[in-house]
């Protein structure tokens, strides 16, 4: 009998977009990536699209997608992120959901609770919409109801049971430790720990019962308990390095029982990032060892429709994979954390759960207490919001104001509507498990967190008759961090809470920045509003601008005026002031430019009187602030540049001088000379997509020579990154025919590429080369006669990109043999 093999990755990452832009900031701690879901799209979510399978040589055999054998669920948030910065992932998830309903007759794909809120914690309202976010998000994204919800931390009670049997979910996947006791169907007897450990390789039922004790109809639904020793040595014993010891070890877990089900449960970030490679072991058991020892590789779906449960389970009141002590780990200082200084505690999760829960029950009440007059049923159409969130185009708003207005509203009762529930779901966001999840307050997750809270206060404050933020501040100043120098909550919120807070004037205030750099002053977005300038007046260095902004969220429209000029050679001063319907213009203007005299005494008036915000270049984002000042240098590249390349020529002779006679190179002139050369070596580069390959490639290979003999270090990760985008744009462009020419082109570009010591990214080139072999290449070689054809050496060319880039070729080369072996034959060919 067959082992049926379930693998579910549950791929998730906290939110991290800025909750007032919607964009997420640069994280150096994720370097050389912009930000952690980039890292992590990359070293996970995409190769898990595209792993690798080896041949006995190390080669690459075959590209599968793992999402088609595998079930998995994909954070809703996370995947609202990757629509726009990793497109290429969505549609893959989508395709692979797709070939196994094909091939299965159930989709991998299950939904997911919306933002990994812990639902036992949360309101029974609220939960009952992040089960319905997360189903409306799923159906947006795979065109098909879902049939199961991963639970976040799969934390669970009878009453978030019940809601997913309402919602119609079939199955639920759990940890073996949250079963309280279990017995066959029909039977009295129930078993427990204490008789035995709950067998994970049958699947239960979960009978939904009244108030009584006795079963509620037929209602319940079906779990799944994850096999958890082969689960914790995929996430933390390193089973994912090998594809035999893994299989083997899956083998031995069946134990001998009859058609048994193995279900394997963990973050999906195991398989890659986690565990690097871990993407091709998982490709490698399904492609090769799940053959040979008799894995059923399905979805859960696919097997409760052969295998009803024929055992009934009852859980613990409430609990989670990830706490031993029901979920307190999102509540109390319970002992588990994910490690921290000696000494350290999590004291301060009770204060901050319960300043959240109190912000929760004020925002409650103003969107009920407001919400009623605008919205027939205010806490319907916030399960109806998510539409909103995933469509937010002008005829998605009118449909849903159709359905849920009291009345006709006019454009200022629509944004007063919206900014009530844009208001709900930061209160939802602010519930993130990772808040509570690690080691301190000061931790990311949390402040993150904490900036959603602001967000949601900063939307009801129109609202609110008193100062919910000060409210908020009495419970985090009783949250002590581990760390001295945060001391508690309340600090934290003012040094990192209150600075992210964004609003139009930044907006403004950027657009003018823009302007000053001699861009064109245009209608543009800028961290969610749509900014319409006019008036512009141009003063030589001083830019006047009357903006209005209109919110993308809200729709609410604000009319600014504004003054930006450059304060020296790297920074702004902008000034930005609300600006009513009566002002005057001229007046203005005739006031900006008298204030904005450099170093003038008027500023502060000027400031005060029009009500506006000073800011310069400090108070942009961090990637603005860098967009600028790169912009701002740029304009003294050239001549920095000049002057660098000068100095380098004056002082190579004594440097060549200093190495001859064994002395070590003095530091500011090492690193002058590493930067300047590294930069020669990008530009001469560039031109072997021009110039003559050899005579660029003997230019460089000169400059790295002697680079290596002054001992010079260079950064060549730019030019590597530039280098590869050429190789793809160029591979994509001859891959539509066997030119003799060109492909002999393309291959002596690549050899250069690896001789010049580039760390040219590999994955793009061999994803297209692997599938031209499979796709393309056998049309080609099917229209070959003889060797002396030309596109034969476009074929040979081709074969050798794919052996230099670690691609098999055996499939292709066996089809040239008829046409070879005459060649090795006939002495006319013959050297």
């Amino acid at each position: 009998m067959p082992i049926h093999l379930v693998i579910h990755g549950h791929f998730y990452q906290p939110p991290r977009e800025n909750p007032w832009t919607g964009a997420i900031e640069r994280q150096e701690s994720a370097a050389p990536f912009h930000d952690w879901n980039a890292r992590i799209a990359e070293e996970c979510y995409l190769p898990n699209a595209r792993a690798r399978v080896l041949d006995e040589q190390g080669r690459i055999q075959d590209i599968v997608n793992n999402y088609e054998q595998m079930s998995f669920n994909f954070g809703p948030t996370l995947l609202s992120w990757a629509t726009g910065a990793s497109p290429d992932l969505l549609p893959s998830l989508v395709a692979a959901d797709r070939t196994s309903l094909a091939r299965l007759g159930h989709g991998n794909a299950i939904a997911q609770g919306y933002n990994h809120m812990i639902l036992p914690l949360a309101t029974l309202r609220d939960r009952r919409t992040q089960i319905r976010w997360g189903l409306r998000e799923f159906q947006n994204r795979f065109h098909r109801r879902p049939e199961a919800m991963w639970l976040p931390e799969t934390a669970v009670d009878a009453a978030t049971l019940g809601l997913l049997v309402d919602a119609g979910m079939r199955y639920v996947i759990l940890s073996p430790a949250q079963a309280a006791r279990w017995r066959p169907v029909g039977e009295r007897a129930w078993q427990t720990t204490a008789d035995a450990e709950l067998d994970p390789r049958r699947p239960y039922r979960w009978i939904q019962r009244d108030a009584k004790g006795q079963p509620d109809g037929n209602r319940g639904v079906d779990i799944c308990f994850y096999h958890a020793p082969l689960s914790r040595g995929i996430s933390f014993q390193h089973y994912l390095r090998d594809a035999d010891r893994l299989a083997g070890s899956i083998g031995e877990a069946s134990g001998g029982m009859t058609d048994p089900l193995i279900l394997i449960a963990t973050d999906g970030e195991s398989f890659g990032h986690h565990e690097k490679f871990g993407e091709m072991c998982l490709a490698t058991l399904f492609t090769r060892e799940a053959g040979r020892r008799n894995f059923h590789v399905t979805n859960l779906a696919t097997y409760l429709a052969a295998h009803r449960p024929t055992w009934e389970v009852e859980l613990l009141p409430q609990s989670a994979w990830s706490c031993s002590h029901g979920v307190d780990r999102w509540r109390e200082d319970c002992g588990c954390s994910a490690g921290g200084g000696p000494g350290w505690n999590q004291a301060w999760r009770r204060p901050l759960r319960q300043g959240l829960d109190r912000l929760r029950d004020a925002l409650a009440a103003i969107f009920q207490e407001e919400g009623a007059s605008l919205l027939r049923d205010p806490w319907t159409a916030r399960d109806d919001y998510i539409d909103l969130l995933l469509d937010g185009s002008q005829t998605t708003r009118d449909d849903f104001f159709r359905r849920h207005q009291t009345h006709a509203l006019d454009d200022a009762e629509r944004g007063r509507a919206l900014r009530l529930l844009e208001m709900q779901h930061h209160a939802m966001l602010m519930f993130t498990s990772c808040g509570w999840f690690f080691t301190d307050i000061s931790g990311i997750e949390t402040l993150q967190n904490l900036r959603y809270a602001a967000r949601a206060i900063d939307l009801a404050t129109p609202f609110a008759r008193r100062d919910l933020e000060a409210v908020l501040l009495e419970d985090l100043g009783r949250a002590q961090s581990n760390l001295a120098v945060h001391k508690t909550g309340r600090q934290l919120w003012e040094r990192e809470v209150r600075p992210s807070r964004v609003g139009p004037e930044e907006a403004v205030a950027r657009l003018l920045a823009h302007g000053v750099l001699g861009r064109t002053v245009g209608p543009q977005v800028r961290y969610r509003w749509a900014l319409a300038p006019g008036p512009i007046q141009q003063d030589q260095d001083l830019l006047l601008a009357g903006v209005r902004a209109t919110s993308e969220v809200t729709g609410e429209a604000l009319h600014f005026v504004g003054a930006c000029r450059r304060d020296g050679p790297f920074d702004f001063l902008a000034g930005v002031g609300p600006w009513p319907s009566s002002g005057d213009w001229a007046a203005f203007t005739d006031e900006a430019r008298a204030a904005f005299v450099p170093n003038g005494p008027r500023l502060a008036a000027w400031s005060g009187r029009h009500a506006a915000r000073l800011l310069r270049l400090r108070n942009f984002l961090a990637d603005d602030r860098q967009a600028l000042l790169g912009e701002l240098l740029a304009r003294n590249d050239a001549w920095l540049t000049a002057c660098v390349a000068r100095l380098c020529e004056e002082a190579l002779p004594a440097a060549e001088a200093m190495v001859a006679a064994g002395m070590s190179l003095p530091a500011w002139l090492k690193s002058m000379l590493e930067t300047h050369w590294s930069r020669r070596f990008a530009e001469g580069l560039a031109t072997l997509e021009e110039a003559d390959t050899s005579v660029a490639y003997t230019s460089l290979l000169d400059l790295t020579d002697r680079a290596r003999h002054l001992g010079l270090t260079l950064d060549l990760s730019a030019a590597s990154a530039q280098f590869g985008r050429t190789l793809v744009n160029r591979l994509e462009a001859i891959a539509k025919g066997p030119d003799a020419d060109q492909w002999q082109q393309f291959l002596e570009l690549v050899q250069t590429g690896f001789r010049l010591g580039l760390n040219v990214p590999e994955y793009p080139l061999q994803d297209r080369m692997f599938f031209l072999l499979r796709g393309e290449a056998p049309g080609w070689v099917s229209q070959l006669t003889d060797v002396r054809d030309p596109r034969y050496r476009a074929v040979s060319a081709m074969l050798a990109v794919a052996t230099r880039l670690n691609v098999r070729t055996e499939e292709i080369r066996v089809r040239l043999t008829p046409l070879e072996e005459p060649v090795a034959e006939d002495p006319t060919y013959w050297p």
